[in-house]
């Protein structure tokens, strides 16, 4: 492959051909002063190849006149980062002299000695750093100080106009501002300017807003100003889209007032519903100060009013006709609209019965029934005034609501003040409590009574009795046996019996019947001939009601041996 050659020298940053500088090689007569940092290349190209289309470019070399340089460093350079708030530092902003930087490196400290990366961040603004130009060749190097600055203001992202309908109260954002080094930069408005236009304007045109901001970080640097124009157009109130019929809840009397109720007036005020509309704003402004007062003059050249006519209802309920008014001061023209607002209560009173809770009273000595002053419901919330009243229906014999059941008030009295139930009968009773608002909403709520018996029934025993040993000499003498009218104030009676000693043993058939301050009783207790010894012999009567109270009395027991035994122990 032959080859050809072309040397080049850069001249103005551009590389130009050296003329008859076309050998593989290229000589330089004498070096002066002048030649130093002079570049050079040499295009290397196959001779047979058209349009130099296989051309390759050497590295660059480069004339240095003095032999090791001699490095000079800048005694303080102020260095700024740039806008993504970070600064590369090369040896060219320190060395006095840049010929040589392709053979240092750049080393930055802080002033206490510490590693700083190179890019610098904005963790040095304010710093002063010490910088090394070392020489990797030579190992000579010098150094300098550097202040990092942060000197590029905020960038606000200026919006075009605006143009809106003749809504005063539309205030654009604010516009868009970023900094580099500061997240935290602030923005403010320099400019508000108003200026109300004159009527029938060709474009429409009735008022313009200026505004202007600046944005500013943390550093001191402020941004150019962003200056932007509102322009609004008149409207038509003919297109005016006036409110809706609404019906709203009414007022709670615990004091939560009703979600739409900002100002807690307890009255639907213009702002708190819904106000006539153009284009989808608002047609005047709201002060909840001045709930009756519309702020209407900042709409230019329309003016709305309202009045209201208040109808009662029910308890805190009522509703009203609101009559809307709008004029456009430029043409004279009227609009009117009539609104219906209800302010209604559907909703049942929110109560709680200590439904969880059963009262217990006790039954009256003779009456065994008992009066109960029933307490009221432990809470009642209601947007109205309420009133309650009461039911009782007995428990089924597990105690439980039976189902299906009919409430009723038979035995219910109230004194004006407090509601009782005379005459509850032993057991459980479910009390339902009926609460009803001044709009006739109605809740329900349960809580249940149980009358309880702690008399003692009272016991009568024979006072003795007689018992004959049969020809086994054995005797059994049963506990109903031995009394003589035992009786309970509320309920039937029944018996358990003990001896007062052990001659005999327990009987195999024995029935259990109660156990009572530490003692059995049985059905029945039996006697032997080992009695015959002491054929006098005391037993207690134990009476239970149908309560589990219960009660003893003592019978003397006289056993006899009437009939000769088959067989008695010796």
């Amino acid at each position: 492959m032959s080859l050809s050659y072309q040397w080049q020298i850069l001249q103005n940053n551009i590389f130009v051909n050296i003329p008859d500088a076309k050998d593989e090689e290229y000589c330089i007569d004498k070096v002066t002063d002048d030649l130093d940092r002079t570049q050079y290349r040499v295009i290397i190209n196959d001779a047979t190849a058209a349009n130099n289309t296989c051309a390759v470019y050497s590295r660059i070399a480069s004339i240095e006149v003095d032999g090791d340089p001699v490095l000079v460093c800048n005694d303080l350079v102020n260095i700024s980062l740039d806008d993504r708030c970070l600064v590369l530092i090369t040896p060219e902003m320190i060395l006095e002299d840049p010929r040589f930087t392709n053979r240092v490196r750049v080393e930055i400290k802080t002033a206490q000695g510490a590693a700083v990366p190179n890019p610098v961040t904005s963790a040095y603004v304010g710093q002063t750093l010490t910088v090394s130009i070392i020489d990797d060749i030579t190992g000579n190097s010098c150094w300098s100080h550097i202040k990092i600055e942060d000197k590029l203001p905020p960038v606000i992202v200026c919006p075009l106009d605006y143009t809106r309908a003749a809504n005063y109260n539309f205030f654009p954002p604010v516009p868009l501002f970023a900094d580099g080094c500061d997240p935290n930069a602030t923005i403010s408005l320099i400019k508000n300017d108003f200026i109300e236009l004159e009527c029938n304007r060709t474009d429409s045109i009735i008022a313009v807003r200026e505004l202007s901001y600046v944005a500013k970080d943390k550093y001191g640097n402020v941004s150019k100003p962003c200056t932007f124009k509102v322009y609004f157009k008149s409207i038509n109130i003919k297109n005016t889209v006036w409110p809706s019929n609404i019906e709203l809840a009414c007022k709670n009397i615990s004091g939560n007032f009703a979600d739409w109720d900002t100002n807690k007036n307890n009255y639907p005020d213009p702002g708190e519903t819904v106000l006539p509309k153009i284009l989808g704003f608002d047609l005047a402004t709201y002060n909840p100060l001045l709930p009756k007062v519309l702020l209407s003059e900042h709409y230019c050249r329309v003016n709305i009013t309202f009045a209201d006519q208040k109808i009662d209802l029910c308890g805190n309920t009522f509703k009203l006709i609101r009559e809307w008014t709008i004029l456009d001061w430029c043409n004279g023209l009227v609009q009117k609209h009539s609104q219906v607002i209800s302010v209604k209560d559907h909703v049942a009173p929110d109560v709680e019965c200590n439904e969880n809770t059963t009262y217990q009273l006790y039954a009256t000595d003779h009456r065994c029934t008992a009066d109960f002053k029933v307490p009221a419901p432990a809470s009642v919330t209601d947007c109205n005034e309420t009133t309650w009243s009461i039911a009782y229906l007995t428990a089924d014999n597990d105690g439980k609501a039976p189902e299906d059941g009919i409430y009723i008030n038979d035995d219910v009295v109230f004194n004006s003040k407090d509601y009782y139930i005379v005459d509850l009968p032993i057991g459980k009773t479910w009390i339902r409590y009926t609460i009803v608002d001044a709009c006739d909403n109605v809740t329900y709520c349960y809580s249940e009574v149980e009358v309880l018996d702690q008399i003692v029934p009272t016991p009568v025993c024979d006072e003795v009795t007689v018992l004959s040993l049969d020809a086994q000499g054995k005797g059994r003498l049963f506990a109903k046996t031995i009394d003589d009218g035992s009786h309970d104030n509320c309920s039937k009676v029944t018996f358990g019996i003990r001896r007062m000693n052990n001659a005999c043993s327990l009987p195999a058939d024995a029935v259990f019947v109660a156990n009572y301050n530490g003692s059995s009783y049985y059905t029945f207790v039996d006697f032997c001939c080992s009695d015959q010894t002491n054929n006098v012999q005391e037993v207690e009567l134990l009476v239970i009601d149908a309560s589990g109270n219960m009660n003893t009395c003592m019978t003397t027991v006289e056993i006899q041996q009437k009939v000769l035994p088959d067989d008695m122990p010796g």
